[in-house]
């Protein structure tokens, strides 16, 4: 319709009369030339004149500032300010600083006023009676003025410069000690700032013009689209009627149309039924799951959990909306994320093995099953997990390996014996040639160092059985696998008949991240099977470790190893074989060929279940009456720079003059320590028990600088005596000894605030060591191995 008529046709006068006329255009006009006079006027008299008084502030406080900073490096910890201070090279410091700082002039005063130093040496000798001086500088004030270009300073000197004078009291000890009077120079922050103001004037100016401008040819267009639309209204109220006569028409057209639609919708509605009922049924099968499970969407966020979960973990839906389940352990995040990113990644469903808590902080020991779920569109938008808890599992395979670590200590009684007997043939035998050599001190230092030798080695074993023995957590770190071998071999030859020999082809030092106790189990146990094999007919028991590379899982396909370096171990006999029938079943936990009397049948089912904990494999090969090779891969540890920690034992032994209780129910300990003690320089008091010891402890608490006990005597313990002590001097350093500590043992010693722990047998000169070094504070607590 606006073709009808020419916008051209429309007047200037007829516009600007129509500006006038309609109320708002008019006050839009009028709001525009008072905003393009005010905004200049306003930051003519009000906004630049706050930048200039913004600039002097600025610059009184810089110039603060730098008579301080002047302040510090003149004054440097002296006490008395003198004229011949500011020689040589304190003059070139001072001089220097004021033309790095931009300064016009530098004075330095005594505290009676008198000119120690100036830039311009006529000042020197000059005195300051004003009054600002005496009144404010003196009293430890700073004063500080804008001196105007051509005007006069305090001092009554003409500067022809814009410059700042600040008088700073030179103070030592809260002591006035003088004063320091700068100049600084603000003649070109002053111009520079002029100069921008200027050109924001005239920036200001133009800008409100162009602004009135553009509002009233904004203003000038808007008025002849109101009156242009005038004319379209009355155009539009002609093609009125012309429009009912088609709408007419086109409802006939759109009724016919409905029709098709209601049948669509009717389509769509028994769809969506079906839909409805295929995730009714849907979550059925999820709530009926006894797994736990979760439908997350892609930021991590749990969109469904069934009833297992919360009935396992304790959360629901509701409290996890809009944010991540927090039960992930710390030491579990990483893979956690490295699992998530494979899964987005490659597509396909995995699964994996790991820990999470509950809600009352319980840790499980779950099986991940996690698959990527699709919209639409195709394309991911979350994953749904399975969690299956194989908490009980693991409880029961520890136990089974805590049971087959029995059976291998009784396969090693025979061969440990034979270790104690000979170390006890050593010690008694040096012990009477000890004896013998009592006059020749050399020759009886010589045995007398056997004897420790000796009761180390036996220590070492002692220690070797308890940590195999003890159920506890296992802790990996790089192993030197053949060492391991080779002790374990050197137990089992005393065990096992003589029929049997015993080759090793060990050609690998390799490391492997492992757990000690968990390797020497595996070895001890494929060991133990090899030589039960051969046990009545003899043969050759072959235990050996090579380094190998795995391009990929082509090389040992059945295995489906990843690529990498591997450390192989091989256990291999020459025994009866193993059956096609046996060989399915040799893994199983509850399969055993073993009589009663031959061991639990466990062991190859833990051999299984530690190389699976180790990220590592296993292959068995059997003939019958051929003999059986074990072949177990482990990856290969990164090489680390070994440290040297052997100990210089020619280093003294440090002295000490502390008074020191000792108490232990052992005369041989207490008197051999007592002595040992007392020749390093220390006052001993030695107790037979705790209640002893803590009865003369009551009498003079700060009397003692050291506690030495036992942790297991009669009347009262070790531990029992240190808490009491602790409760009367908890700062009083303790050190509790014991010949064996449980793991739980070893935490009720550190709740306590215990300073030590240290294992027996005591080595009298480590005793010595530590003892200086937790009466220096080098140590404060810990258990020393």
């Amino acid at each position: 319709m606006m073709g009808m008529f020419s916008m051209e046709n429309i007047s200037l006068k007829k516009v600007l009369f129509n500006i006038i006329k309609k109320p708002l255009l008019r006050r839009i006009l009028l709001i525009t030339i008072a905003a393009a006079i005010f905004f200049p006027a306003f930051s003519f008299y009000f906004i630049f004149p706050q930048f200039i008084k913004q600039l002097t502030n600025y610059s009184e406080d810089a110039a603060i500032r730098v008579a301080t900073h002047l302040s510090d490096m003149i004054l440097d910890d002296r006490t008395v300010l003198a004229k011949k201070i500011f020689a040589g090279e304190v003059e070139k410091k001072i001089l220097k600083e004021m033309k790095d700082l931009g300064l016009e002039k530098i004075k330095v005063f005594s505290k009676s006023g008198k000119v120690l130093f100036s830039s311009n040496p006529e000042d020197v000798g000059k005195i300051n009676t004003y009054d600002y001086f005496h009144n404010l500088v003196a009293q430890g004030k700073i004063y500080s003025q804008v001196i105007q270009k051509n005007t006069k300073t305090m001092e009554g000197r003409i500067v022809n410069l814009e410059v700042v004078e600040s008088y700073v009291p030179l103070m030592s000890k809260g002591i006035f000690k003088g004063a320091l009077e700068v100049y600084y120079n603000i003649t070109g922050n002053k111009e520079v700032l002029t100069t921008l103001l200027d050109q924001l004037k005239i920036t200001i100016v133009v800008f409100s013009l162009i602004f009135l401008v553009v509002i009233f040819v904004i203003l000038f267009k808007a008025s002849r689209n109101v009156i242009g639309k005038d004319i379209a209204e009355a155009s539009l109220q002609r093609g009125h009627a012309q429009l009912e006569k088609k709408i007419a028409e086109r409802t006939k057209d759109l009724n016919k149309t409905n029709k098709s639609l209601l049948i669509e919708i009717e389509e769509h509605r028994a769809s969506d039924l079906a839909l409805r009922e295929s995730e009714r049924r849907f979550r059925a099968i999820l709530e009926a799951n006894p797994d736990p499970m979760v439908m997350y969407d892609q930021k991590g966020h749990p969109q469904y959990i069934n009833p297992a979960f919360t009935s396992l973990f304790g959360w629901t839906l509701k409290e996890l909306k809009s944010r991540t389940i927090p039960f992930v352990p710390e030491d579990q995040k990483q893979l956690s994320a490295d699992k998530i990113k494979e899964i987005y990644q490659y597509g396909g469903p995995l699964s994996f093995e790991t820990k999470r808590f509950t809600r009352d902080n319980r840790i499980l020991d779950v099986i991940i099953s996690a698959a990527i779920t699709e919209g639409m569109d195709g394309k991911p938008d979350g994953m749904v997990v399975n969690l299956t808890n194989i908490s009980e599992k693991k409880a029961l395979e520890a136990q089974y390996k805590q049971a087959q670590k029995m059976e291998s200590i009784g396969t090693l009684a025979g061969g440990i014996a034979h270790d104690f007997n000979n170390i006890l043939t050593g010690i008694f035998g040096y012990s009477q040639l000890a004896i013998v050599n009592l006059k020749n001190p050399e020759k009886a230092k010589d045995n007398i160092e056997q004897v420790l030798k000796g009761a180390k080695r036996a220590a070492d074993l002692v220690q070797q059985i308890l940590t195999f023995s003890r159920q506890s957590e296992y802790k990996k770190q790089a192993l030197n696998v053949s060492a391991l071998v080779k002790e374990a071999l050197k137990l089992l030859r005393s065990s096992i008949p003589s029929t049997i020999e015993i080759k090793e082809n060990i050609i690998s030092r390799a490391s492997v991240m492992a757990d000690s106790t968990q390797i020497h189990q595996v070895v001890m146990n494929l060991c133990t099977n090899a030589y039960q094999a051969m046990n009545e007919t003899g043969g050759i028991l072959t235990v050996g470790l090579e380094e190998i590379e795995v391009p990929g899982p082509d090389n040992i396909p059945e295995l489906n190893m990843a690529s990498g370096k591997y450390l192989r171990l091989e256990v291999t006999d020459t025994g009866h074989g193993i059956d096609p029938e046996t060989m399915d079943k040799i893994f199983d936990p509850y399969f055993t060929t073993k009589g009663p009397d031959e061991g639990t049948g466990l062991g190859l089912a833990v051999v299984h279940g530690i190389i699976q904990e180790h990220e590592g494999y296993l292959k068995v090969y059997s003939e019958q009456d051929k003999g059986t090779r074990f072949y177990i891969f482990l990856p290969v540890a990164e090489k680390k720079e070994a440290f040297n920690t052997h100990k210089n034992n020619k280093t003294p032994l440090p002295l000490g003059s502390e008074r020191i209780m000792l108490v232990d129910d052992e005369d041989s300990i207490r008197n051999s320590a007592l002595e040992f003690l007392e020749n390093l320089g220390y006052e001993l008091y030695s107790f037979v028990n705790g209640k002893e010891a803590f009865q003369e402890f009551k009498k003079d608490p700060y009397k003692f600088d050291l506690i030495i006990t036992d942790m297991t005597m009669p009347v009262m313990t070790g531990d029992e005596l240190a808490c009491k002590i602790l409760k009367i001097r908890p700062e009083l350093p303790v050190i509790l000894c014991s010949g064996y500590c449980e793991k739980k043992t070893e935490d009720k010693i550190k709740e306590m605030g215990i300073g030590l722990f240290m294992p027996k047998p005591l080595i009298l000169e480590e005793l010595a060591v530590m003892i200086r070094d937790i009466l220096d504070g080098k140590q404060k607590s810990g258990i020393v191995a």
